[in-house]
This record gives C-alpha cells, structure tokens and sequence, in this order.
C-alpha cells in the first residue's frame, strides 16, 4: 500500500491527459477540496457585491460543498445497504 497521490509508477512515454494517473485511498476523496474550493471562489467573486466578502464567502460555501456531498454520499449508501 502507498502513501503517495500517485499509487504508480509514471511510464517514459506519458502524456499529460492522454494517460490517466490512477488516484487511489483517501486521496480521491481530498481532491473533492480543490475542487469545492474553486467552484466557491468563482461563484463568489461572481455574486458578491463587494469583493473582500468573497474570501470568507468562498471558504464556507466550500465547507457546505463538501458537507454536503459526504452528507449525500452517507445518505445514498445507507439507501444502498439497505436494499442490499
């Protein structure tokens, strides 16, 4: 089991976004951070009306983001568990 983002080794001939990189264990689940995070950032600087409220505003949409997605997730897994 690795430690790293990366759970292989990069052959000689890869090609950005033509190889896919395989992102394994917890990682795939903290790239939904970056992800969260700047979906926040750009509909904040979209809607606020002043621009120093965007950063506090982007962090706490983020966390709802996210919450929100394990809340789902929780929610769609006691759904399947109990049909399983």
């Amino acid at each position: 089991m690795h430690d790293t983002l990366i759970d292989m080794e990069l052959p000689s001939d890869f090609t950005l976004f033509l190889t896919p990189i395989a992102i394994t264990g917890p990682w795939r689940t903290l790239m939904l951070i970056p992800l969260a995070l700047t979906i926040a950032v750009v509909y904040k600087t979209i809607h606020c009306r002043r621009l120093r409220d965007a950063p506090i505003a982007s962090l706490v949409l983020c966390a709802t983001i996210v919450i929100g997605m394990f809340a789902v997730g929780g929610a769609l897994l006691l759904v399947y568990e109990l049909l399983a």
